[in-house]
């Protein structure tokens, strides 16, 4: 039931986010959406009970989702990234192709490698991704502040994973937290994105750019044009 419920969160939250990709031109929201649809076939896989795949997606979730966020970190001008910068946010997805591959040649305990470590390393980009989020309290300011505390607090759950989810009295409680910390990530990024500063980005960014613009060559104008720029340049 929870997961199922997990499962429908995390489609809605996707769909939404495809759907402001689309019409608003935003690439972090694509991003974002792809990472919301990599979190709901994990929980698909792990229903189903295939355990590469569930850990696999959640991987591409943590990838994805650190990847938006420099991204609109770039976009936003906050920092400055270079490009190859962005190859960072494949290390989840790509350590767990590795630990998945040291499963079949080593005598390892196969939850803790497929299931466990990805899980707990996906949790600390997650939460990564949380702290990155908060200096943007400062333009977008509490659908900012409540989005980088739900992915912290929905990081840290994940780090505490392989640990705790083997302990039997703590499992009915880390199925709650989950559910819980889904709906609130889920909540906060689409509260992120209906705001009014991250839908007209594009056009605010176009509209910036064509200001800055300068035209070379010669420029005729009338008599009352040539006063009016007298008078703006001399009261600048």
């Amino acid at each position: 039931m929870g997961r199922g419920l997990s499962l429908v969160i995390k489609l809605i939250a996707a769909l939404y986010l495809l759907y402001i990709a689309r019409t608003r031109d935003r690439k972090s929201a694509l991003i974002w959406g792809l990472a919301w649809l990599s979190a709901a076939l994990s929980i698909l896989f792990d229903i189903a009970g295939v355990n590469y795949l569930n850990s696999l997606f959640e991987a591409l979730f943590a990838s994805l989702l650190f990847c938006g966020v420099l991204m609109i970190i770039n976009e936003e001008a906050f920092y400055f990234f270079t490009p190859g910068f962005y190859y960072v946010a494949s290390v989840p997805f790509i350590i767990t192709l590795y630990l998945i591959g040291i499963m079949h040649f080593g005598e390892r305990s196969e939850w803790m490698m497929t299931i466990g470590v990805p899980y707990g390393l996906s949790g600390f980009y997650i939460l990564l991704s949380g702290v990155l989020i908060l200096p943007f309290s400062r333009v977008y300011r509490k659908k900012a502040t409540f989005l980088a505390i739900s992915l912290i607090l929905y990081g840290a759950h994940e780090m505490d994973y392989p640990i705790l989810r083997p302990v039997s009295w703590f499992a009915p409680i880390g199925f709650l937290l989950g559910a819980i910390f889904t709906f609130m990530v889920s909540y906060s990024v689409i509260q992120f994105v209906r705001t009014e500063r991250f839908q007209e980005f594009p056009r605010r960014r176009k509209y910036e750019k064509s200001e800055g613009e300068i035209e070379t060559g010669v420029l005729i104008i009338g008599e009352e044009k040539y006063r009016e720029i007298r008078e703006t340049l001399q009261n600048t």
